[in-house]
C-alpha cells in the first residue's frame, strides 16, 4: 500500500535514509572513538556534549521512573557516544523531509501566528542540526568564533546579546579555547529565542560555563522588536533577520538599547526567495541604520559584518 502512495523518488529517499541509519561505519564503537578524538571539531563537540550531560540530561532516572524497556543512558561516555551515532549520519534528507512536512501541515507557515508553531514541530531535529554544524563544515570553527574573538580582544568586559542563536557555538568555542580567561570577561548574557528545547539546552550550558555571569532569557517573536535589558556592548545576529517580518524595527530596537562603546556583528546579506521561514529578503540596507547610530565598519567575516562605536 505504501509503495502505491509514494513516488519512485520518495521511495529512493527512504531507502537512502534507512541505508545510512544501518551503516556499520556509523554504529561501530571504534569509529566513534576515532571520530571523537581526531580533530578540534570533535574535541570541542565532545566537551560540549559532556557539559550537556552534566547540566541538562536527567541522570540516573531523576524525575522519572525507569522501566526495563525504556531508553536508558548508562553514563556520560554512553551519552556522548549515542550523540555521535546520530550526528555522524547525513541528516540533510531528514531535515528537508521534516521541513517539507511542516510546510504542508502549516500552509500559512510564514505568518507571525504560525512561525513559532513551525519551529516547535521540528525542535528536536533542530537541536541535532545545531550540534552537527561543526562536523559538517571544516571551516565552521574558523569563521563562527571570529566576532567573539574580536570582542574578546577589544572589550574589557563583555555584555553579550544574541538574537535567535539556537546553540551559540561561537560563544561556546571561545570558552572552550580560552577557558576561564574568556569566561571571566563575560558580565552578562542575554538571549532572544523561542522558548523551546534548544533554548533550554543553551540556558543550562550558559549557566554551567559562565557561572558568574548574569543570564537573561527572553522570548523571541517574529514581529515584536526585542528590547535588551542588560545594556549590551556586544550584539550578534546571524541567520536571523531574514526570519522576522520587520528587520528594520528589530535592528533599530537592538541598537537603541546598546552601550555607547559597543560592537555589532550581523549577517545582513540579501536573501533569494526560499521556503523555510525566509520572510524578509532585502537586508543590505540595514547597514545604513548601523552607521546612522555612529558605528563604523571594521571587519567582514564570511557573511557577518563587524561594526564598532
Amino acid at each position: 500500500m505504501l509503495k502505491k502512495i509514494l513516488s519512485r523518488q520518495q521511495r529512493a529517499l527512504l531507502r537512502t535514509i534507512r541505508r545510512k541509519l544501518r551503516s556499520p561505519l556509523i554504529w561501530r564503537h571504534s569509529h566513534f572513538v576515532a571520530t571523537k578524538l581526531d580533530n578540534r571539531e570533535n574535541s570541542y563537540l565532545t566537551w560540549l556534549l559532556g557539559l550537556m550531560y552534566q547540566h541538562h540530561f536527567l541522570k540516573d532516572g531523576e524525575g522519572i521512573e525507569l522501566k526495563p524497556y525504556m531508553f536508558h543512558i548508562v553514563d556520560c561516555e554512553d551519552y556522548i557516544e549515542r550523540w555521535y551515532k546520530i550526528l555522524t549520519v547525513d541528516t540533510a534528507p531528514i531535515i528537508h523531509f521534516n521541513l517539507d512536512v511542516n510546510n504542508l501541515i502549516l500552509p500559512k507557515h510564514q505568518s507571525p501566528q504560525q512561525i513559532a508553531t513551525y519551529y516547535a514541530f521540528g525542535q528536536a531535529i533542530f537541536v541535532a542540526r545545531y550540534l552537527q554544524y561543526p562536523l559538517t563544515n571544516p571551516t565552521y570553527l574558523d569563521v563562527i568564533p571570529q566576532p567573539y574573538g574580536f570582542a574578546y580582544d577589544n572589550l574589557e568586559k563583555i555584555r553579550y546579546c544574541e538574537l535567535g542563536p539556537g546553540i551559540p557555538h561561537g560563544l561556546f568555542f571561545q570558552a572552550f579555547t580560552h577557558g576561564e580567561t574568556f569566561a571571566d570577561k563575560i558580565e552578562s548574557i542575554e538571549i532572544f529565542d523561542y522558548p523551546l528545547i534548544y533554548r533550554d539546552i543553551t540556558e543550562n550550558l550558559l549557566r554551567g560555563i559562565f557561572p558568574n555571569a548574569e543570564i537573561v532569557l527572553q522570548d523571541g517573536h517574529p514581529t515584536n522588536p526585542p528590547t535588551p535589558t542588560t545594556k549590551p556592548n556586544f550584539i550578534v545576529g546571524k541567520d536571523v533577520f531574514e526570519h522576522v517580518h520587520n528587520p528594520d524595527q528589530v535592528l533599530a530596537r537592538l541598537l537603541e538599547n546598546m552601550a555607547v562603546n559597543a560592537i555589532v556583528a550581523v549577517d545582513i546579506i540579501n536573501r533569494s526567495p526560499e521556503d523555510y521561514q525566509h520572510v524578509a529578503l532585502e537586508l543590505s540596507h540595514l547597514e545604513e541604520l548601523i552607521i546612522k547610530r555612529g558605528f563604523t565598519f571594521k571587519h567582514d567575516t564570511s557573511r557577518v559584518k563587524i561594526y564598532t562605536r
